[in-house]
């Protein structure tokens, strides 16, 4: 056959323009055109791929096409302060992609970014990236203790959009995998150092006018176990003395 998939080809008989999106028997094309046009379908009946765009579409004979010389396509990426820019000289359609001002700037990964969405190639990524805070959310499985509601760990490795592995040994280079879906980031928990005032539960691991660490949340008791009471992690003092039967005063240094 003359052509082949992907060729840009004229209709001789009204001059519209278009792709071939699949070929047929006897040299017919399936031609996708640009315009929308009356007597154009979607060419899906006789196609094996499902056909293209309703109404753009038709079966060519070859004796009707002609090849189209190829456009100058020119596509230029720059960067503008913390932004990258692509631009497409021959539609003047752009993309700006700007840098989180807290990450540092990196010019190939906006480049990158910014060419594919232009395309229609951009690849689906992860809502997570390494070092992120993570906390289970009610969409965490039950099979392993460490995706349960509540759980507060890190980012240590992503597997694919889909796929991470988190761990709470912050010297861990590897960790469990885990669905993405079962986490959300982690909001700034409580961190710092009070003193237990009244122990009302009676807690024999908790001893009155006793200092305790509370670290990512969560409160340390005198065998050095991480107590959270109801699997929660605390955003203050104040959360965790609401859902402890006592109360803790912070220490100030």
């Amino acid at each position: 056959m003359k052509f082949k998939v992907g060729d840009r080809v004229k209709n001789t008989f009204n001059g519209d323009i278009g792709t071939i999106i699949e070929l047929g028997s006897d040299n017919d094309y399936l031609v996708e055109f640009d315009n929308k046009r009356s007597g154009y379908h979607s060419g899906r009946f006789f196609s094996k791929i499902g056909g293209g765009k309703p109404d753009h579409c038709a079966w060519c004979p070859e004796k009707i096409i002609t090849a189209v010389k190829p456009e100058n396509e020119t596509i230029v990426i720059f960067r503008r302060g913390s932004e990258v820019i692509a631009l497409d000289k021959r539609t003047d359609k752009r993309g700006v992609a700007k840098c989180n001002p807290e990450d540092e700037f990196d010019f190939m990964v906006g480049a990158k970014l910014r060419f594919g969405r232009l395309v229609g190639e951009e690849k689906p990524v992860c809502k997570f990236k390494v070092g992120d805070k993570v906390i289970g959310n009610k969409k965490a499985s039950k099979c392993y203790s460490i995706t349960r509601e509540g759980w507060v760990g890190r980012v240590v490795r992503v597997v694919s959009p889909t796929e991470i592995e988190v761990e709470d040994n912050p010297k861990a280079t590897r960790g469990m995998l885990v669905l993405a879906e079962y986490f959300d980031l982690a909001p700034e928990l409580y961190n710092g150092k009070a003193v237990c005032v009244n122990n009302s539960a009676n807690e024999r691991t908790l001893t009155v006018g006793k200092i305790y660490q509370f670290k990512d949340g969560f409160m340390y008791d005198d065998k050095g176990y991480k107590r959270h009471f109801d699997g929660k992690p605390s955003v203050s003092l104040e959360d965790f003395n609401s859902r402890f039967l006592g109360e803790f005063i912070e220490v100030v240094e």
